[in-house]
């Protein structure tokens, strides 16, 4: 899984994250960008496509600690990648994506990835 945060400050910011998940493959890397020109935050997620035949994933959110996780799409996305607009400065989000097969049974979801997105 890539993930990407979008934040108003230019200062770089580097993380690697590595996850292993059924469906789909082990690899992950973060950087930040800048945010748009209205200073909105967002966190880009992709993450390489299922070695299975799937119709589309699905993208979880929790806010940690303890937060329950909430689908953030309707219907199953059919990229491997997703942009959650609906993210605020100085908060920490925590994601996981399944795979969703034809059938639309959800594959185990993904070691779970951690983020603060960064204050401006």
């Amino acid at each position: 899984m890539r993930l990407d945060i979008r934040r108003s400050s230019s200062h770089p910011f580097v993380a690697t994250l590595f996850f292993a998940a059924l469906a789909l493959l082990p690899t992950a890397c973060g950087r930040n960008r800048t945010a748009d020109q209205d200073g909105h935050h967002s966190v880009t997620l992709s993450w390489a496509a299922s070695t299975t035949p799937v119709v589309g994933y699905n993208v979880y959110r929790a806010t940690p600690p303890n937060g329950p996780y909430s689908k953030l799409n309707s219907e199953p996305i059919m990229t491997t990648h997703y942009i959650d607009t609906r993210v605020e400065a100085g908060h920490t989000y925590t994601y996981h994506v399944t795979a969703v097969d034809g059938k639309k049974l959800e594959s185990a979801a993904t070691t779970d990835v951690t983020v603060m997105v960064p204050s401006p």
